[in-house]
């Protein structure tokens, strides 16, 4: 069977998580939602834009972690008294990502968060003005599965698959010459005088 591929968009990362072409269109952080392509389809868009990097799929396995997105909060959650609760301490974000009350200290893995009863939750919750008290279910149900853009380095993508990266093309350094005379001159000739030659500003 031949080897499945995610496309991650290098450009840029959302907080600490690499974003991928997305199944709608677009890119997006949820790797549920990103696109899966055949091998060949993935070396021929990375051939085409390097910045689009061919990620195996199992080279992702063990990597991943369960993340939530600010934006899918509730404004004012239904606490219930049977559910397990966590703990969000509002303000903090890496991305969208929210941070957790964990077992050891603060995370923004949804998986380490420490889960209460809600008689501790509220209690917790009452100590610290940015502490919000979510059911557990509630958040586990919009949680998405992420990964860190550290852990799908290029090079490192490329060993594990045993594809050549596309290197991108070394940007040219800018040539200044008079608009007068055609000398060439210095950067800072160019901007900071008038041409030694035919005595003409340069300066935009």
């Amino acid at each position: 069977m031949s080897r499945q591929y995610y496309l991650r968009d290098t450009r840029s990362n959302v907080g600490s998580n690499a974003q991928f072409w997305a199944n709608a269109g677009g890119y997006t952080t949820n790797l549920n939602d990103a696109e899966v392509f055949t091998e060949e389809n993935a070396l021929r868009q990375h051939r085409s834009r390097e910045t689009d990097l061919p990620v195996a799929v199992d080279f992702i396995t063990g990597k991943t972690r369960q993340r939530v997105d600010c934006q899918w909060l509730e404004a004012s959650p239904t606490l219930r008294d049977a559910d397990k609760h966590v703990v969000i301490v509002g303000g903090q974000f890496d991305g969208n990502d929210v941070l957790f009350v964990g077992d050891n200290g603060q995370t923004f893995e949804l998986d380490e968060a420490k889960v209460f009863e809600l008689e501790e939750g509220c209690i917790l919750a009452a100590t610290n003005y940015n502490y919000r008290i979510y059911p557990y279910d509630d958040i586990k149900a919009i949680s998405r599965l992420t990964v860190n853009a550290a852990h799908v380095l290029p090079k490192a993508c490329a060993k594990y698959a045993g594809f050549n990266l596309i290197e991108p093309p070394k940007p040219r350094k800018p040539v200044y010459h008079c608009h007068g005379c055609g000398v060439f001159m210095s950067e800072y000739q160019f901007y900071a005088s008038d041409c030694r030659r035919c005595g003409v500003s340069n300066r935009p």
